[in-house]
């Protein structure tokens, strides 16, 4: 077995189907994942060519890249489209009010005043089982969102890059599920729930199980916790769009990943156009190929000891070209168990499945056509990416929900707090690594999170050296 050398990712993945080469019995999923049903959007999501803010669905467009990048809640005054935008959950003729929005259940003239967005002489809920963005809170647990702020429930963008389950959204891809729904006639609806037995990336997450990819850890310098994506490949249980965007999903890999062919990406049965990746199962094999049995393939999340401080998790550990010995279960730089059975690490432009097989501490990023690679250095802004620790210090990577294929983009700092406190300058872009990038002595890590070496030593990275990331243990 070979040591670890890759760089343990986070990120917010972006968008760019393509075409998938083949695999078994999937169904690639031909339609954008977007449970709300705004196909036809014209805006540009991250990572889109731009001119103007008003080409992009976020209404920000970088002056300096030209391209559409993600926005933090707004501080009154700022522009804003819909309600989210703004930290105080009102937004009236494309500004943010200094005026919190209307809680539920009381009085209103328009739908605009409301938190809901709706408006019928009273502000109408959205969801009666917790609060949507915006209402009045006395604590965490009463948000739809688990962050009570200020007294409000936390904008969508203060705690996650999606919105949680419950809250207020306006098409699919504002969900961690990529599913909003919205009832007949209406514009606004809330974010719900699909069929993975695990919580897909971005949801809020507490402890060490629950989480798809096995990581439960900090979302910038927000306070909140989500469950971290994995670099390169979707592991089991997390959202895709088609077969080659799932650990073991690749058919064109078959031969040089283990376990290659024996995942597809399964329709959700109650939403259309949103898919999960499957168990490995021998039957998902190409015809006339041979992949190997029932085994966990390379990348995809496996059974570990002590994984960033969980003593273990309860998947499997049969990991494919290793079943008999169990000890290609290893844990990459952010703390994901992984399989990694590749005996030696894969040089620029070999096939990946994950950024641990790469050499030099690389990125497994997608190339044209979906499939993946390993890079020759950091990506830098506008590039290809899987996860912010891809992308050059500073930079992160953005995606809307469930696809593969990122771009680096630059994220404009926070706004002011709306409690008038002074804003957190070290998210802004070169002065600091984000979460799972590289880290050293000379070159500390946002937020306060500890720049530490690699598992399973996992002690705070040391003068001199170069193979450390940022990341934290769970308490």
């Amino acid at each position: 077995m070979r040591a670890i050398t890759g760089i343990g990712l986070m990120a917010v993945l972006a968008f760019a189907a393509c075409s998938d080469n083949g695999g078994g019995g999937g169904q690639d999923l031909s339609v954008p994942l977007d449970g709300g049903g705004d196909a036809g959007v014209a805006c540009g999501v991250s990572g889109t060519q731009c001119t103007a803010g008003t080409q992009c669905c976020s209404g920000v467009c970088d002056p300096g890249m030209h391209l559409c990048t993600i926005a933090m809640c707004g501080a009154p005054g700022a522009a804003c489209t819909k309600s989210p935008d703004c930290c105080g959950g009102q937004c009236i003729g494309n500004l943010c009010s200094a005026t919190a929005c209307i809680s539920d259940n009381l009085a209103c003239t328009s739908a605009a005043q409301c938190c809901s967005n709706l408006c019928n002489g009273t502000c109408t809920p959205l969801n009666t089982t917790c609060k949507t963005a915006g209402n009045a809170c006395t604590g965490d647990g009463e948000c739809c969102g688990h962050s009570c702020i200020n007294s409000q429930c936390a904008a969508p963008s203060q705690i996650s890059y999606c919105t949680q389950v419950g809250d207020i959204c306006f098409k699919g891809a504002d969900c961690c599920t990529s599913v909003c729904t919205i009832a007949a006639g209406a514009s606004v609806g809330t974010c719900s729930a699909i069929s993975s037995t695990c919580s897909v990336d971005g949801t809020t997450c507490s402890g060490c199980t629950g989480c798809c990819s096995s990581l439960c850890a900090p979302f910038g310098g927000s306070g909140s916790h989500i469950c971290q994506p994995a670099s390169g490949c979707h592991v089991k249980g997390d959202l895709c769009q088609k077969n080659s965007d799932c650990c073991g999903g690749d058919p064109t890999v078959i031969g040089n990943i283990p376990g290659a062919g024996l995942v597809v990406c399964t329709p959700d049965p109650a939403h259309p156009g949103v898919g999960i990746c499957s168990d490995p199962v021998a039957s998902n094999c190409p015809s006339g190929q041979s992949c190997g049995n029932s085994c966990v393939p390379e990348g995809d999340t496996c059974h570990f000891k002590n994984n960033g401080g969980c003593s273990v998790n309860s998947v499997r550990n049969d990991c494919c070209a290793c079943i008999s010995g169990k000890d290609c279960c290893q844990l990459d730089h952010a703390g994901i168990p992984r399989c990694n059975a590749i005996a030696t690490c894969v040089p620029t432009g070999g096939a990946c499945a994950d950024a641990n097989d790469c050499c030099n501490l690389a990125p497994c990023v997608p190339d044209s056509m979906g499939h993946l690679h390993c890079g020759s250095m950091c990506v830098p802004a506008g590039g290809v990416c899987t996860t912010t620790a891809d992308c050059c210090t500073g930079v992160t990577c953005i995606v809307p929900p469930g696809q593969l294929q990122g771009t680096c983009t630059v994220v404009n700092p926070p706004p002011p707090p709306v409690d008038g406190g002074t804003p957190s300058t070290d998210m802004a872009q070169g002065t600091c690594a984000l979460y799972n990038q590289a880290c050293s002595a000379a070159v500390p890590c946002c937020s306060g999170v500890t720049c530490r070496a690699p598992f399973p030593g996992s002690a705070p990275c040391a003068a001199g050296e170069m193979d450390c990331s940022c990341y934290e243990l769970i308490p």
